[in-house]
């Protein structure tokens, strides 16, 4: 019998990849916004908070942050990113998370997208890759600094 690996604090390193689409990964991370957009489906109407994107694909994301976040299937975070001079908005539940020391955490996010959003999303993120490998503009917002740094920049602001 199978057993789904569940949502746990485990390295990421023992957990195999499990991918199913491609994954971009920006020579510096990302700045974006994220907060928790429903639990068990019930919708919350809370503040945003600045997230480090480390890697993007049509299928999820990783992020870090100074916030932990509960690892559970029941919480659906939201996140703002800006991509190729465009706002995404993009909804997600955090498949594993890792403790990263300096009170940051990394988290795997799955996004919970229509095959219409995915199908829309996809292009965007291809174009986004290319641009990045010829070394084009790409009109985002990046952290180019130290990241423990960042987030104590952020919480003194």
């Amino acid at each position: 019998m199978l057993h789904p690996i569940p949502c746990s604090h485990q390295s990421r390193a023992q957990l195999p990849n499990r991918r199913k689409h491609f994954r971009v990964a920006t020579p510096h991370p990302l700045v974006g916004q994220v907060t928790i957009a429903a639990v068990n489906s019930k919708k919350l109407s809370l503040g945003y908070t600045e997230a480090l994107i480390m890697d993007i694909g049509p299928g999820g994301l990783r992020f870090v942050s100074n916030l932990r976040f509960p690892a559970n299937h029941g919480v659906m975070l939201h996140f703002i990113v800006k991509i190729l001079g465009s706002m995404t908005e993009l909804d997600g539940a955090i498949v594993w998370s890792e403790e990263m020391g300096d009170d940051l955490n990394q988290y795997g996010i799955e996004f919970a997208l229509g095959h219409s959003a995915r199908d829309q999303l996809i292009p965007v993120l291809n174009e986004f890759a290319v641009k990045l490998r010829a070394g084009q503009g790409v009109d985002c917002d990046f952290m180019t600094g130290d990241i423990g740094t960042f987030f104590r920049n952020e919480a003194s602001v």
